[in-house]
């Protein structure tokens, strides 16, 4: 069964095992020297049970470093690059739909983690950031198709709603005012295409951002 070991600041692991080896073979050492024998009688019987704690326990007060991986650094342990951006969506290159993209990240030189010490060039493992999930919906076109043809129900059908498409192409609109409801939707991306993706928007263009907080987060110094 392994020893409790006490983690510190210092990402060293102590044994508290050996602690208290150490302690209780101090305390022996003082009963020792209080008990009434001769000078060179306590040197010995300390020299004799000193031997014993070595050999029974070699790596008595041994300070020993815990497994660490890469994904564990803290900030300023590491620096990852930039991610590469898509100049068609002008998104992060690889963008899932749980809206994540991954960019490799470098341990800092003399960093040891996966049982590896590092020189700062090397990759030691892939970071995940935030960005928009696209796929190839358009935001200037699904906002024109909702403009000009969006009595006939043209933008849902682009966006991936066939039945409210078909709905609105056999009401004329819900008599206009469903196409009305739909372009400020759509204007204000309150709707977005049926697959949950973003949409495509230029560079320059229009975007909701849901801004928020975390340790990535860098602040501006006054």
């Amino acid at each position: 069964m392994a020893s409790p070991c006490i983690l510190n600041k210092s990402i060293v692991c102590i044994d508290t095992t050996n602690v208290k080896i150490i302690s209780q073979t101090y305390l022996l050492f003082l009963f020792i020297w209080q008990m009434k024998y001769s000078f060179f009688i306590k040197i010995g019987y300390i020299v004799f049970i000193r031997v014993l704690v070595e050999f029974f326990y070699p790596t008595v007060a041994e300070t020993t470093e815990p497994f660490l991986t890469c994904n564990d650094l803290l900030i300023g342990q590491y620096k990852c690059s930039k991610p590469i951006i898509d100049n068609k969506t002008q998104e992060a290159v690889g963008c899932t739909k749980d809206g994540t993209a991954k960019v490799p990240c470098y341990p800092l030189s003399g960093i040891k983690c996966n049982e590896k010490t590092f020189d700062g060039e090397t990759i030691g493992f892939e970071k995940k950031i935030p960005c928009r999930y696209t796929n190839s919906y358009s935001y200037v076109v699904a906002v024109a198709l909702s403009l000009f043809l969006g009595w006939l129900g043209v933008d849902r059908f682009y966006l991936g709603y066939p039945a409210l498409g078909l709905l609105k192409l056999c009401t004329f609109g819900i008599c206009g005012i469903g196409a009305l409801v739909d372009f400020m939707l759509i204007a204000l991306q309150v709707v977005l295409p049926a697959d949950g993706s973003n949409y495509v928007v230029d560079y320059y263009g229009p975007r909701l951002i849901h801004l928020s907080l975390n340790n990535d987060t860098y602040y501006k110094g006054t």
